[in-house]
């Protein structure tokens, strides 16, 4: 619907996603402290607990987190795409000033580089 260069839609697509990647950083330290928890309260030995808190940790991380970020940010690029005709400056087609947007101008020339 609306024009934008793809430099410019990358800042605003990560002023969108800011709160998100917030609220990823607090819960992961939630994780942290979630799972150390289910470990303390396990009546194993010292290294079974640490084993159990790792594999909670790792649980939780990949399938709550993991799954519900994926899913999250996978609408918002579509929402965002959506509403935002992205016009390449630093990109040659289409495809490329998406790719800009989603990951910066910065990984793209060294993308390109590559």
């Amino acid at each position: 619907m609306f024009g934008m260069l793809d430099y410019r839609a990358h800042k605003l697509f990560w002023l969108i996603c800011l709160p998100f990647r917030f609220i990823a950083v607090v819960g992961s330290y939630a994780v942290l402290l979630v799972s150390i928890f289910i470990g303390h309260s396990t009546s194993y030995s010292v290294p079974v607990k640490i084993l159990v808190a790792f594999v909670s940790m790792f649980a939780i991380n990949l399938l709550v987190f993991g799954l519900f970020f994926q899913i999250l940010f996978g609408c918002i690029r579509r929402l965002f795409f959506w509403f935002i005709d992205v016009v390449p400056a630093h990109g040659a087609d289409s495809e490329e000033a998406c790719f800009v947007v989603s990951n910066g101008p910065t990984a793209f020339r060294l993308e390109k580089k590559f």
